[in-house]
């Protein structure tokens, strides 16, 4: 008997999300730095390398201290770069810093809330085919997204931990700003319809599953505990949907699906009846098939 595997997870994109993020700061590192540096170039000083000497800040241990004859500059933005030392003058940092902060969270707004708010993808996820949608399958709005950016900071802590340890281990890939915004990041292609995310969002077994038509077709089962809901038998050999069943035998501990397969969260796999051996089988993802199911 052939059955029908389970569709796979529209969030199981975790390898391109991780490129998508490094295009993402690579392009607004490129573009800040571009911005920032004529920004430095008005503000700063520069004076002879042989004379002056950095003493607060440099990129080499050699250039940390100052040599008979030198001059000490002390300013928290100097740069000594052989013959020459670029500066700014202490009383002038802070407004170039603040120019600076500004211009790269501008930046950051630019390409991870409006753009991404309003096509649903920053740069980086544009150029590798992501979306980021709600559960209706609609793309998250600038509102979502903004959150989505401000939960961004948390996740980035402490290298980046908390938002790779989530990604990698929760259901549906979400990060702590996905689970803020209720979004998931799928494939384009997967716009426009509701992600099916098991444990998360509603798929087989779920109000509005048809084993005749797959996700969201007309005509789906309730689901236990709804109004006149309950699992549908798995039907006898022999019978069709839509004509009387034979009574299947009792789910084995955990609420069980009808003849398709069937989210079982206590099992945390599908399982789904086989008519031909009068059991409940299960899916083994190591195994890519149809097992007898776990007692």
């Amino acid at each position: 008997m052939t059955y029908a595997q389970p569709q796979a997870d529209p969030t199981g994109v975790v390898g391109r999300r991780i490129g998508a993020y490094a295009l993402d700061f690579l392009l607004i590192g490129i573009l800040s730095v571009a911005l920032i540096y004529p920004l430095f170039s008005s503000a700063s000083k520069t004076v002879d390398g042989d004379r002056y000497r950095c003493s607060s800040q440099s990129f080499d241990d050699n250039s940390t201290s100052v040599s008979d004859g030198e001059i000490p500059i002390d300013s928290s933005l100097c740069f000594d770069l052989g013959d020459k030392v670029h500066y700014i003058p202490d009383g002038d940092t802070s407004g170039f810093t603040s120019k600076a902060y500004g211009i790269g969270f501008g930046l950051q707004l630019a390409n991870l809330v409006v753009l991404q708010g309003l096509v649903g993808a920053s740069v980086g996820k544009l150029l590798l085919g992501l979306r980021v949608i709600r559960q209706d399958g609609k793309k998250a709005g600038i509102g979502w997204a903004f959150l989505r950016w401000i939960l961004l900071f948390v996740d980035q802590f402490c290298c980046f931990l908390p938002g790779a340890i989530l990604v990698f281990t929760t259901k549906g890939h979400r990060r702590i700003g996905d689970m803020a915004a209720s979004t998931f990041v799928v494939r384009a292609r997967d716009v426009g319809t509701p992600p099916q995310v098991p444990g998360v969002t509603s798929g087989y077994g779920t109000p509005g599953y048809d084993p005749r038509g797959g996700y969201g077709a007309p005509g789906g089962y309730a689901a236990p505990g709804e109004s006149g809901g309950s699992w549908p038998a798995g039907p006898a050999a022999g019978a069709t949907w839509g004509t009387p069943a034979a009574s299947a035998p009792s789910a084995p501990s955990a609420p069980a699906g009808g003849a398709g397969p069937t989210w079982d969260a206590g099992r945390n796999a599908y399982i789904q009846y086989d008519r031909e051996q009068g059991a409940w089988v299960q899916w083994n993802d190591g195994a890519q098939a149809w097992l007898p199911i776990d007692q």
